[in-house]
């Protein structure tokens, strides 16, 4: 009997100890943290993670380039993230289509933020994007707020409006 209390007591200080940071899942709902992905650019020169993204909210803006509800929110979220860039990050994320397309596509359509390629639709897969534009809205420790799918009047969102999700 004395082991069992023993062993639940330090089963309990050992949960107690673990902050909450480091008991949350990683997932892809709200509240779960991020999944870490590599952002590879439409070049294939420039990439990045997502953990280098932490320290400031970040936009995952999942897209393609003929979605034209995806053309419409792209200048409206420049226009936010141009207001905002001092503390959000914003990325758009390309699936399933050519460099080619996607540089074409930038050239014109051109925003401040950068844009990435997900050549072979394997983190449009791992996040079930099913319909573009779908957002991901993660705070600065890489834990999710928010998942949009479809578009949004980015001018009608403040980071204060994110903050409250």
């Amino acid at each position: 009997m004395k082991k069992i209390l023993i062993t639940i007591l330090l089963l309990l200080l050992s949960f107690l100890s673990f902050s909450k940071d480091e008991i949350r899942r990683i997932g892809l709902q709200k509240n779960d943290l991020f999944p870490e992905i590599i952002l590879v650019s439409p070049n294939g020169k420039e990439q990045i993670s997502s953990k280098e993204l932490e320290g400031k909210k970040t936009i995952y803006n999942f897209v393609t380039t003929w979605c034209s509800y995806c053309r419409e929110e792209r200048p409206i979220l420049n226009n936010f993230y141009i207001k905002n860039k001092d503390e959000i990050n914003v990325v758009s994320i390309f699936m399933g289509e050519s460099s080619k397309q996607i540089e074409q596509y930038i050239k014109k359509y051109p925003v401040e933020f950068k844009s990435y390629h997900d050549k072979n639709g394997e983190i449009g897969n791992k996040f079930f994007i099913r319909g573009t534009p779908t957002s991901y809205i993660v705070d600065e420790n890489g834990v999710i707020i928010a998942r949009i799918t479809g578009a949004l009047n980015w001018d009608l969102i403040t980071v204060g409006t994110i903050k409250s999700l």
